[in-house]
């Protein structure tokens, strides 16, 4: 060994610190930075969702409510194989119609059920001819604004993780000298 080399010891136990934080950063800071960025977007999209009164039949069969599709907005996210992902979801068993109110639907031909009348006006039935919806984005428009330096949820992702990342530093263990000087 020349007198010029240096020995360094220690860094196994450096790399196991390393080993350690990738898999916090993964399962907290980066999910929770995703999550902070879509709560925001979720909050635009309870913001953009119509509301109405549910018809009689929702309220009873699906216990449908005065603002259901603000209150089926959801975030979630996962991480799984090294990736990670956050998403908005709308619409639940109660506001199952979401989809209905973003898209709008085509006219279609509603048909009674073998034995039974489909009850319109004080009338029955036995078909109807259902004149379609007209679409009401409200999910679209939120995410179709240009992603910027400046946008809502990109600014509540990087706040997220300045102080989350200073936090997980923070809590690995203190560093030690791992340098042994030999002669």
């Amino acid at each position: 060994m020349d007198s010029n080399d240096i020995v360094i010891s220690g860094l196994a136990e450096l790399q196991a610190q390393l080993d350690q934080f990738a898999p916090q950063l993964e399962a907290k800071v980066l999910r929770g930075a995703l999550k902070a960025g879509q709560m925001v977007a979720a909050s635009k999209i309870r913001d953009k969702a119509p509301e109405a009164p549910p018809n009689d039949v929702n309220a009873r069969l699906y216990g449908a409510k005065f603002g259901s599709l603000k209150a089926s907005v959801r975030v979630s996210t996962r991480a799984r194989n090294g990736k990670v992902v956050s998403k908005v979801t709308v619409g639940d068993k109660v506001a199952y119609y979401a989809h209905m109110v973003e898209f709008g639907t085509a006219a279609h031909l509603i048909m009674a059920k073998k034995g039974r009348a489909l009850t319109f006006g004080g009338r029955d039935y036995s078909f109807l001819m259902h004149p379609g919806a007209k679409a009401h984005p409200f999910v679209r428009p939120v995410f179709d604004v240009e992603a910027n330096q400046n946008s809502e949820e990109l600014q509540a992702v990087v706040t997220y993780l300045r102080t989350r990342i200073d936090k997980e530093i923070a809590s690995l263990p203190d560093e030690q000298d791992t340098r042994d000087e030999k002669p």
